[in-house]
């Protein structure tokens, strides 16, 4: 989970490589309002770029630009990538407040959302 301190920003965590949620796995955002999120960034092309197991639990933001998100029977808060594949129970809790999130990474590093559009 990402700390509380961080407020409504939240933080960003880049993988060389693929990212896969275990069964069982949780990660959580901020309990602020708008609430702050981890953005999970894998750098991995092709298949299986961020695989959410059956049973994972994120309130996070997963992206992969290259790359296929797989999501099992679990729930995620938003995903983006070049393919997503939903299993029959897959949920995803879009939260209204996401639009407004501001990620940081490091003192002087940031990211914000300047344009949001669903297709």
């Amino acid at each position: 989970s990402i700390d509380n301190s961080f407020g409504s920003s939240g933080t960003v965590a880049i993988v060389e490589g693929g990212i896969r949620m275990k069964q069982g796995s949780k990660t959580f955002a901020t309990n602020a309002r708008p609430m702050g999120y981890i953005l999970f960034v894998s750098t991995k092309t092709g298949e299986d770029a961020v695989v959410v197991e059956n049973n994972a639990s994120s309130t996070s933001v997963l992206y992969a630009l290259n790359g296929e998100l797989k999501l099992g029977n679990a729930r995620v808060t938003a995903m983006m990538g070049q393919k997503i594949t939903l299993d029959q129970k897959a949920e995803i809790n879009y939260d209204l407040g996401l639009e407004l999130t501001s990620f940081s990474s490091g003192p002087s590093g940031g990211y914000a959302v300047t344009e949001w559009k669903e297709i």
